[in-house]
């Protein structure tokens, strides 16, 4: 027996009694008699659990023994999680000398290495993504963006518009509060990257005072 998610297979068991099976993360069993060989079962009907605090902290340990450039917590409701997430890049940064950035939704952690996503985006089909959900589209460009590439003007591709329209003056509060917005162009109806910047805002001698981020790439 051969549990697949997707293309990948998850699961491997040799029985000859379907009461043999042994349920996995994914399927659980019930029955018995001969097991058959089948072309295969497509399966509906089931649900995504809910990751927890412990699950996310796993992810994290297992991250650091990776490399990676930039990673994402695509969560908004936890900020136990996101102070986590930002202490585990603090720490790469400062402690390992990995320059890895975090993408994070709503969350002025002040950090260098911390981008604080706080504007939504509405797709073509209607789909409206919340700054938690769009921050994988920002840790994916910012990731596949050259060592002196920035981010600043870049078009969201397939988005029409903004969960929330910002005047001028909105828009450069919040970049001075060291967000990063998505912004609508009613000219060309098009949505882009209003300024490439981290969640930094407490400059020290040390610390440019312009808040843009310098690179994408690990040290």
């Amino acid at each position: 027996m051969i549990t697949y998610l997707g293309t990948d297979i998850v699961d491997k068991q040799v029985v000859t009694d379907v009461k043999d099976l042994v349920k996995n993360k994914y399927v659980q069993f019930s029955g018995e008699g001969e097991a058959v060989i089948t072309a295969g079962v497509a399966l509906s009907g089931g649900k995504n659990g809910v990751a927890s605090v412990a699950d996310y902290t796993a992810f994290l340990e297992a991250a650091e023994t990776e490399y990676f450039d930039v990673i994402a917590l695509p969560v908004d409701n936890s900020e136990q999680l996101k102070a986590t997430f930002a202490s585990f890049i603090e720490r790469l940064r400062d402690k390992q000398g990995r320059k890895v950035q975090g993408v994070v939704a709503n969350y002025a952690a002040d950090q260098e290495g911390i981008i604080n996503v706080t504007s939504g985006v509405v797709l073509e089909d209607g789909t409206e993504l919340t700054p938690a959900q769009t921050t994988a589209w920002v840790a994916g460009a910012s990731a596949g963006a050259n060592f002196n590439q920035s981010l600043t003007f870049v078009e969201y591709e397939g988005a029409v518009d903004t969960l929330e329209r910002l005047d001028n003056d909105q828009v450069e509060y919040r970049l001075s509060q060291g967000e990063f917005l998505f912004t609508f162009d009613a000219r060309d109806r098009t949505v882009s990257v209003e300024k490439d910047i981290n969640s930094l805002t407490s400059f020290t001698l040390k610390e440019p005072a312009n808040g843009e981020k310098q690179n994408h790439s690990c040290a």
